[in-house]
């Protein structure tokens, strides 16, 4: 599943990788494949992203499961303590990640300030 798979994805990592993941939902039912998809992706490249350009000595991601007023979603965020000034580019990286989450249904926020920290949330409907 997403937990494990995540676990050998930040095990890889060049920069030390703090993850919390917790997937259950109230109801037993797995977000659909395209979700879990979806956040994988945004993570996996958050990841590259950080040990290539943000000079970061550690990064951290949590995934939840939300309940928006009803209906499931799949959360998640990786933070990384580098230098920030991150910027969505077209064809880069995390133009990727936001074109993946958006086609998915998700919502997509950067935060980069100059001088760090950076992180990325990504939401995307259980059932997208």
């Amino acid at each position: 599943g997403l937990d494990a798979a995540l676990s050998a994805v930040s095990a890889r990592s060049h920069i030390p990788v703090q993850l919390d993941v917790r997937v259950d939902r109230p109801d037993g039912q797995r977000c659909s494949r395209q979700a879990e998809a979806a956040v994988y992706f945004a993570i996996a490249e958050s990841l590259t992203n950080a040990a290539k350009h943000s000079r970061a000595s550690e990064c951290r991601v949590t995934v939840r499961i939300h309940d928006d007023a009803g209906s499931m979603k799949l959360w998640a965020r990786v933070e990384d303590n580098g230098i920030g000034g991150a910027r969505v580019t077209p064809g880069g990286g995390l133009d990727g990640i936001s074109n993946r989450i958006i086609a998915a249904g998700g919502t997509v926020a950067l935060a980069s300030p100059n001088g760090g920290p950076t992180s990325l949330e990504v939401s995307v409907p259980c059932a997208s």
